[in-house]
């Protein structure tokens, strides 16, 4: 189902991009010409010769796609994208997705390429992973829980994955291995940062529930 919306997508951008391509900017390129005070009209002669290259039907609908796919890839950042085209935290006001468009269209712009988590009331100097950030502004009680539960199950396999490697490393060695035997400091430590993480999660609930929170993923994120 997600390919059939994936392809349906992209088949309206591709036919946005063609009214673009061959509608509106031929359209906006007679209108300037004009206001500049060109005739625009095309020569009985060059009328021909188009006429004859319509009726040479691959090289033309060749022409079309090609065209077509090429302005299509010069805003494919606003459809497809891992980053989001607006974020919001507080007054803190982000274009991630079109930062690298509108840098490479404007030098005299600095636009930020990356919303770090920092500048957005989350722990940490690291990009904003923008996906989980979507879900917890959409439904936070839910997904903050769900993501908080996540990380306590993956501390339990942990401790069962590791358990089970010492009773097999105690077997070789034929010594016993006790179950209830207190897991060494450096694993208890890593487990309590994890668990510290879930809290924090936890945490989160307020934030994104007060409705500073706000993001726009692209059509295709």
């Amino acid at each position: 189902m997600d390919a059939l919306i994936t392809f349906a997508v992209l088949g309206l951008v591709f036919v946005f991009a063609w009214f673009l391509t061959h509608r509106a900017l031929p359209f906006a390129f007679v209108k300037i010409g004009r206001l500049f005070g060109f005739q625009m009209k095309v020569t009985p002669l060059t009328e021909k010769r188009i006429k004859k290259f319509r009726s040479i039907k691959r090289g033309y609908y060749c022409y079309v796609f090609i065209s077509t796919l090429l302005v299509m890839s010069l805003f494919l950042e606003l459809f497809i994208n891992n980053k989001p085209l607006y974020i919001k935290y507080q007054d803190n006001v982000q274009y991630p997705a079109i930062a690298d468009w509108v840098n490479f269209f404007s030098p005299l712009e600095d636009i930020k390429t990356q919303a770090q988590r920092k500048d957005f009331g989350l722990e940490g100097d690291q990009e904003v992973d923008y996906r989980s950030f979507s879900r917890w502004v959409n439904n936070p009680d839910v997904e903050l829980e769900n993501d908080a539960l996540a990380i306590e199950a993956d501390i339990k396999k942990d401790t069962k994955r590791f358990r089970e490697a010492m009773k097999i490393n105690a077997k070789r060695k034929k010594l016993q291995y006790n179950e209830n035997d207190p897991l060494p400091d450096f694993k208890i430590k890593g487990h309590q940062e994890l668990q510290k993480k879930a809290d924090a999660t936890r945490q989160l609930k307020g934030q994104f529930n007060s409705g500073d929170y706000s993001i726009i993923m692209p059509i295709i994120p």
